[in-house]
């Protein structure tokens, strides 16, 4: 098979997949062929082919339901999927050109090379090559694992029909990380009612105080959220904890939230998803009535995890990183949000101290992960008009859900809105709230970025609706962003930066005609989160 037939032109979503397929079982083969060139190549190919069974699954399975998706999801996935293509063309292109020099067959070869170096030289080349090749993927999947997902929240009985079809034993791959089990499970619990979700059952869910064993609790600066040191355990010896308060005229409602998400949360991968995996639920009930008050929701932090430090920490601090460590981060959170949509949530509470920072080796700045789920809702539900006149937690909610009082009912894009005011904070490597301490607890104060931003804020600010004060607000933080980034973070962080804030500004094309409630609405907006946010943080390359 030549190259010209394998880049043969695509045709919607089906055509994508085949042409990726082809691209990625040619160089497959080829490694194959030269694998007793050294053992590290074995090795390699080993990791090679583990990732590629994942990404293949993914990819028959959004073929086999093609005919049914909606338009501009599936030029989406187009897209998408020609990125992967793009990027195999190249590695068989090169690849094909290494082993053509050194083939011991061609005599220019024979003449140049003796039999000794051109094997070591042949070695080097497909070891490289297959590097590149397991980067590519790894990265790749990253990019598209969050669009992917999205057809979690599909209606449609093609799909629940292709994934009751979809084998549940796949060679290679560990039933564990199968993505098609975790689209399965998804949707039941989404929808347990779903022909595909017979076979499904409910994990446990709900767990004593006492089956923590003999543990501490250290508090984590600039959070709610508490660390759970297990003193006694091997495995899963820090957890997080994050209680949330059940007033009595809303307990059973947010009782029965707070469990659909857990659930939701009990099945995501962390690496993946960007979130930290639901542990269970812990319930506090009065002595005396039995009446539920709190609700503890445990995380399993990431295997071997030290305990966390919230972002707000880090930009108060001020450490220095390197623009890749950054970017990195962005992207965590970036996915992130594209899950809490996928999985039916919006949530309603993005800001620094609800994102916790896991140190790790491949990053100096560590590994984000969004938590802060005491404001979420399910997206099809009756919203809250009630806010608060907290000015350092209105500062990350839209001019449309500020102040203590809103008019607009919350949807996906706010939760746009707040995310491009981390992304600001995090790109200015500054604060916009800093905390003084005073005898009797913490006050939160103007920050650096915020001195930057010009903008001195209190809570009175927020006590009355004024959207012109609002919009003046978000305007200032636009303004930032157009005069600060370029020089720190290059035009494309900026931009993606302007597209978070301004996204639902009057004239917006991307989001701000798309309000509805449910339905392809909200999946329209998922989809240019992907094309215009996702996809374009990761064409950054620093």
């Amino acid at each position: 098979m030549t190259m010209a037939e394998l880049a043969l032109g695509i045709v919607g979503v089906a055509g994508a997949v085949e042409t990726s397929i082809k691209l990625a079982k040619y160089l497959i083969k080829t490694f194959r062929k030269y694998r007793d060139a050294a053992q590290i190549l074995e090795e390699k190919i080993v990791i090679v082919e583990a990732t590629w069974v994942k990404v293949e699954r993914q990819l028959e399975f959004l073929q086999s339901i093609s005919d049914s998706l909606d338009i501009e999801y599936a030029e989406s996935q187009v897209k998408v999927i020609g990125i992967l293509s793009t990027k195999l063309l190249q590695l068989a292109s090169h690849l094909q050109d290494c082993t053509s020099k050194l083939e011991p067959q061609n005599t220019s070869s024979k003449r140049i090379w003796k039999e000794p170096y051109r094997k070591f030289r042949l070695s080097a080349a497909l070891r490289s090559n297959l590097d590149k090749l397991i980067d590519e993927l790894r990265e790749w999947s990253d990019l598209f694992d969050p669009s992917w997902y999205h057809i979690v929240r599909m209606s449609n009985d093609t799909i629940d029909f292709a994934l009751s079809k979809a084998s549940s034993q796949v060679p290679g791959l560990d039933q564990t990380s199968d993505p098609i089990r975790r689209l399965q499970t998804l949707r039941a619990v989404i929808n347990p009612g779903a022909t595909h979700a017979t076979d499904y059952k409910n994990p446990p869910l709900s767990f004593s105080e006492s089956s923590l064993g003999e543990h501490q609790d250290e508090a984590i600066l600039f959070s709610e959220a508490t660390v759970i040191k297990r003193l006694n355990f091997r495995t899963q010896r820090i957890l997080i904890r994050e209680r949330i308060v059940c007033p009595a005229e809303t307990a059973s409602q947010l009782k029965s939230d707070i469990e659909e998400l857990a659930r939701r949360l009990q099945q995501i991968d962390p690496d993946t998803f960007g979130l930290l995996q639901c542990y269970g639920l812990i319930k506090h009930r009065d002595p005396s009535t039995k009446a539920l008050q709190a609700l503890d929701v445990m995380y399993r932090a990431p295997e071997g995890a030290e305990p966390p430090i919230s972002l707000r920490q880090y930009l108060i601090q001020q450490p220095s990183v390197s623009i890749t460590a950054i970017v990195q981060l962005a992207k965590e959170l970036i996915k992130s949000v594209s899950y809490i949509h996928a999985c039916t949530f919006v949530h309603k509470n993005i800001r620094p101290e609800n994102i916790l920072i896991f140190s790790n080796s491949q990053s100096p700045l560590g590994k984000g992960f969004l938590l802060g789920f005491d404001k979420f809702r399910n997206i099809n539900f009756q919203t809250s008009y009630f806010g608060d006149h907290a000015w350092h937690r209105n500062l990350y909610r839209h001019p449309q859900r500020q102040g203590p009082f809103v008019e607009d009912r919350y949807i996906m894009q706010h939760d746009i809105y707040s995310i491009g005011v981390c992304l600001l904070e995090v790109g200015l490597g500054q604060s916009f709230v800093d905390y003084s301490n005073t005898d009797t607890n913490i006050i939160p104060t103007a920050g650096a970025a915020s001195r930057l931003a010009g903008l001195t804020l209190t809570d009175d600010v927020y006590k009355r609706r004024d959207l012109d004060t609002f919009m003046h607000i978000k305007d200032s933080l636009v303004t930032l962003a157009r005069s600060y980034l370029p020089l720190r973070m290059g035009d494309r962080y900026t931009d993606i930066v302007l597209a978070c804030l301004t996204c639902l500004d009057p004239g917006n094309k991307l989001f701000e005609a798309m309000g509805n409630v449910g339905g392809e609405d909200e999946i329209l907006v998922g989809v240019r989160y992907t094309e215009n946010i996702l996809l374009k943080m990761n064409d950054i390359s620093v």
